[in-house]
């Protein structure tokens, strides 16, 4: 479900994992409402945690520390 990209590169996401699916809601200031391709539920992600990259409409790839994507189930 998640892919981690090595630590050290030029790589926006280095050291974090890639999570794909899309933005269900960004309304509010410090968070994100995220929902994983192919999941059923969605997970509130801090702003302060995460690297977005916006695809079509509401399509994002996220890159999420281990520890988060640990409690979320990503990984």
């Amino acid at each position: 479900m998640a892919f981690r990209h090595a630590p050290g590169t030029d790589h926006p996401f280095a050291g974090l994992y890639e999570v794909e699916g899309e933005i269900v809601s960004d309304a509010r200031p410090k968070a994100v409402l995220f929902k994983v391709t192919g999941g059923n539920r969605c997970d509130w992600l801090p702003r302060k945690a995460i690297r977005v990259q916006r695809g079509e409409g509401a399509r994002a790839v996220v890159g999420v520390p281990q520890w988060l994507a640990k409690e979320k189930g990503y990984v």
